[in-house]
């Protein structure tokens, strides 16, 4: 099948299922999508990144609700309209999914991978979630494919996209920086030359820290200190790394660290915690180290033990603001728990199946191009570490699924080969 061929149906068939899921599900807003949308109108309204109170927001990266923002602009403040750009963006990733396996793999790889990820059921039930996933997993994978090309053509031009579209989805999300030592090794390998991929990674971290100046400027001008991205990895550092931390979530923990700050203004508060969060979670780490490792293994198996947070999420809890008045979390009713329930089974078996083809497609990773064997790995490695040094969680892993779509298609492909190698008897 040609290459256009093989995209056009990747992403029609991502697509498809997207907007039909779309249609079916709720059009609600639910915890912190509650606050995504208010940053998002008061954009709209000429109110600048604010809270609820008029204080300056910094508890997320800005990309997600200036994203919101311009939809609304066009459609008005409809959460279906959100809904179906994630199902656009969605379609667009499984097609990014099918380029990346062409440069990384071959061609079979890279339509098995386009198809998992197209038909992924955890992954398309986020679409009707306005969380920043869906946005920060299309930006990123677009951000690896530029790369990747960049490294195999040798051109000043893509490697200069690959800089501006990670620039662009660090305004979303803060992790990017984190995968800058992977993409210098990656470069290294593909140039030949440790010097000149040290060079052009150094490229891409200079042109992510010019991208980001404006929103470190405006923290320092607000709040008088130097906030370089998001204010939100502090809390979630000490979340993540405190006596008895469960791994994931620990709302109770959570709110008692925010009623400490309940006396400043909100974004005065976010960068108070943030801070208090990194200089106690440190010390948690420095003081108890055994435990530390033992609460990051907690946090890898919440994170990769299901794949079920999307229809949780979209059957509907009360937001942060009813949850700070009393603990209770009452159920809104967006979604019946008997399709939660179905949705979830749907959505464990196929993670699971795509969690064996990924072992396998693991194991035979020394049959893998030599420059794969650097950057999935290398990808896919620096997502462990993030996840075991902040806290755990189901959701958190749905930016991998295109790697790990383009491993299990290695794997199954893998298995078709030795079944059909094997003479008959």
């Amino acid at each position: 099948m040609p290459d256009g061929r093989a995209v056009l149906w990747v992403a029609g068939v991502a697509l498809a299922l997207r907007v039909a899921f779309v249609f079916w599900a709720p059009a609600g807003l639910v915890s912190d999508a509650d606050f995504y949308h208010g940053h998002a109108l008061a954009l709209l309204n000429g109110n600048g990144y604010t809270n609820a109170d008029g204080s300056p927001a910094v508890l997320w990266m800005p990309g997600w609700p200036a994203f919101l923002a311009a939809l609304y602009s066009v459609f008005g403040p409809l959460v279906r309209a959100a809904q179906l750009a994630n199902a656009l963006l969605g379609a667009g990733t499984a097609a990014l999914v099918y380029l990346l396996g062409v440069r990384l793999f071959d061609r079979r790889t890279a339509l098995v991978a386009g198809a998992l990820y197209a038909v992924w059921p955890g992954v398309v039930f986020y679409v009707a979630v306005l969380f920043s996933e869906t946005l920060f997993t299309a930006m990123f994978t677009s951000a690896i494919l530029l790369t990747v090309i960049a490294a195999q053509t040798g051109r000043a031009a893509w490697l200069a996209a690959a800089a501006l579209a990670l620039a662009l989805t660090l305004w979303v999300r803060s992790e990017p920086i984190a995968f800058l030592p992977v993409f210098a090794w990656f470069l290294a390998r593909a140039r030949g030359s440790w010097r000149r991929g040290a060079l052009e990674a150094g490229l891409l971290a200079a042109v992510m820290l010019a991208g980001v100046a404006p929103w470190t400027l405006r923290n320092a001008r607000a709040f008088g200190q130097f906030v370089p991205t998001s204010a939100n990895g502090g809390a979630v550092f000490y979340e993540g790394n405190h006596a008895g931390a469960p791994g994931g979530n620990d709302l109770p923990f959570s709110l008692e660290f925010r009623a400490r700050f309940a006396h400043l203004p909100l974004g005065e508060g976010d960068v108070a915690r943030g801070a208090a969060g990194w200089r106690e979670g440190l010390a948690f780490v420095r003081s108890n180290p055994g435990e530390a490792l033992r609460i990051g293994g907690r946090k890898l198996a919440v994170t990769y033990a299901t794949d079920d947070r999307a229809p949780v999420l979209i059957r509907g809890f009360e937001g942060p603001r009813r949850i700070l008045e009393s603990h209770y979390v009452p159920l809104r009713g967006y979604l019946p728990e008997s399709s939660m329930l179905w949705m979830q089974r749907i959505a464990n078996g196929f993670w699971y199946v795509v969690l064996a083809l990924a072992l396998v497609g693991a194991w035979r990773v020394r049959s893998w191009p030599a420059e794969t064997r650097v950057l999935v790995p290398g990808l896919l490695g620096t997502w462990l570490a993030i996840h075991f040094a902040m806290i755990g969680g189901a959701r958190f892993h749905v930016p991998e699924a295109p790697l790990l779509a383009l491993v299990a298609g290695a794997g199954l492909l893998a298995l078709l080969d030795a079944v059909l190698a094997k003479p008959v008897e």
